[in-house]
């Protein structure tokens, strides 16, 4: 027999505002991308795609600074000229971190947040 979906019990824009939690957002994202409930709501199941994309960005990133030339020297502790005590990965720490915050305000609002080419890649990805 088929199971109707449940009622969700989250409002769309608390469930896609979680997707932008720094550090879990991605859990959330693969939640919602799966519940039944959820992956439904076209408004959701966008913010889940780009708040997993942002993750996987972050980590490619990451991923490819880590495998540059020099394999045993971190690239995330060099330096910036003139701004020592900012690292690369500083920088890409924060960049994501207002990201993610601007995401969860104009979530929590109901507001559109698309981001530049990662909105447009989870648009193409809806199914």
């Amino acid at each position: 027999p088929i199971v109707a979906a449940p009622n969700p019990r989250l409002r769309p824009n608390v469930a896609a505002l979680l997707c932008y939690i720094p550090s879990f957002g991605w859990l959330a994202s693969v939640f919602f991308l799966t519940a039944d409930a959820y992956r439904r709501n076209r408004y959701v199941h966008f913010h889940a795609l780009q708040g997993l994309f942002l993750f996987v960005a972050y980590l490619l990133v990451r991923t490819v600074w880590g495998l540059s030339p020099g394999v045993w020297i971190d690239p995330f502790s060099i330096p910036f000229r003139g701004l020592s005590h900012w690292t690369f990965r500083s920088a890409t720490y924060l960049a994501l971190l207002i990201i993610q915050v601007v995401g969860i305000a104009k979530t929590a609002k109901g507001e559109p947040f698309h981001l530049p080419v990662l909105g447009d890649i989870a648009e193409r990805s809806m199914v």
